[in-house]
């Protein structure tokens, strides 16, 4: 992902689209720092790793602290219907 991210960065990109979770459910904070120091400044959008993770509150607000300015769920079910409440 982080090759990608430099790829898109320099080929003139607006944006990428990412997603990283730990096999604790949680979101890989690691990774998605990289990611968005090798984005710089453009625009991070967060893909559906959210719907993993067993507190989807704290990893939103850890997506802010982190720089990410959107973020693509089905709201942890399997369509973004059934995901509405939580949406």
């Amino acid at each position: 992902m982080l090759a990608s991210a430099k790829l898109c960065r320099i080929a003139g990109a607006s944006g990428i689209v990412a997603g990283a979770h730990s096999t604790y459910r949680q979101l890989d904070i690691y990774l998605l720092q990289q990611l968005r120091e090798e984005a710089d400044s453009m625009k991070c959008t967060f893909y559906r790793a959210l719907d993993y993770c067993l507190n989807s509150l704290t990893a939103i607000d850890q997506l802010k602290l982190l720089g990410f300015h959107r973020i693509l769920s089905l709201g942890g079910t399997a369509t973004a219907w059934g995901g509405i409440p939580q949406l």
